[in-house]
């Protein structure tokens, strides 16, 4: 439950208060496990652990898209969160559509069997296009070879969260993260790709100059 809370207080401090908020969160989240861990005597150090590992890598993770959102004005920043997404979306349906009909070669057979070498650097180029349709956005200082290189670092993660999630479900013992969206393995597979993606993205677009450093509403 303190995992859960951490992990919606991440996007929500990350908005007003920049930043910081996401330290204030990440502070809070490990004295209050301190605090259970000490007093409730079933808790283990792995049980700590997975609490704060789980809201990280769920709440503070996607607290990227918040960034990249709150630092343009709107409707702009919306739109480059959303080019973000597409970009994502276009990584995963490119290695789809390759994958299944020229993938011979298996990209990572014990983590996962479907995913092919051929599929992956698909993924890579549909990533690419869309961070080079990105530079048309007002607000984006972003040259098209900043953006194909922006692109493919993109698509890398979202492969490395795509297996990362595989594994954490293998490890667990589960065949799907959940049942809220039947067929499509859980609403965490929906999400997997765009972990790590949403916080390459803002450590990428504020790093490397193309959009300012977004200032806290209060």
């Amino acid at each position: 439950m303190l995992g859960i809370i951490a992990a919606m207080l991440y996007p929500l401090s990350v908005f007003f208060l920049g930043l910081n908020g996401a330290l204030y969160v990440s502070m809070a989240l490990l004295l209050a496990l301190i605090v259970w861990y000490v007093f409730w005597m079933r808790a283990r150090v792995p049980d700590v652990g997975v609490s704060f590992f789980g809201a990280a890598y769920c709440g503070m993770l996607l607290s990227g898209l918040v960034v990249i959102r709150t630092a343009l004005p709107q409707p702009w920043g919306g739109v480059l969160a959303l080019g973000v997404f597409l970009s994502v979306w276009a990584n995963d349906s490119f290695a789809y559509l390759v994958g299944s009909k020229f993938g011979k070669h298996k990209l990572a057979p014990r983590t996962s069997p479907k995913k092919s070498w051929e599929g992956f650097i698909a993924g890579l180029v549909g990533s690419a296009v869309f961070w080079c349709l990105m530079t048309f956005i007002p607000g984006v200082v972003m040259s098209i070879p900043q953006a194909i290189v922006f692109g493919l670092i993109s698509g890398l993660m979202g492969v490395l969260g795509d297996l990362a999630e595989s594994r954490i479900k293998r490890n667990s013992g589960f065949k799907d993260s959940g049942s809220i969206m039947p067929g499509h393995g859980g609403l965490l597979d929906r999400c997997d790709s765009l972990f790590l993606v949403a916080v390459t993205s803002a450590i990428l677009l504020v790093g490397g100059g193309c959009i300012p450093f977004p200032v806290p509403l209060f």
